[in-house]
């Protein structure tokens, strides 16, 4: 019998389609999660528009071996870090504005202190 089926902790026997050892608990081998094309979408989706949300699942993704699963969090990383990035660019630009809008607030009160 191969060490594939013997657990590693308790060195229970083990049939090969288990994932979990009865008698420990511990994992036998690596569950791949079932993406659906929804599922994705949702992943994108989070990642985008709720950017920290989107790292949670990037992250726990690329840890798999599974090469779909893995790109899918690579992804999810990849569109968080998008985010962040376009969050930031929009967030320099509301700021010139309003740094834009006070200075002219400014200059408006010195001319009419000026002139009176």
């Amino acid at each position: 019998m191969s060490d594939t089926n013997i657990c590693s902790t308790c060195h229970a026997m083990l049939q090969p389609e288990w994932y979990f050892c009865p008698h420990c608990g511990k994992p036998s081998k690596e569950q791949i999660p079932n993406i659906s094309f929804f599922k994705q979408m949702l992943i994108y989706f989070v990642s985008f528009f709720l950017a920290p949300l989107g790292l949670m699942w990037g992250i726990k993704f690329v840890k798999y071996n599974d090469q779909k699963v893995r790109i899918v969090g690579i992804i999810a990383i990849i569109l968080t870090v998008l985010s962040f990035i376009l969050m930031a660019i929009k967030f320099k630009g509301f700021m010139d504005q309003y740094r834009g809008v006070i200075n002219n607030i400014q200059s408006v009160n010195s001319i009419q202190k000026l002139l009176q």
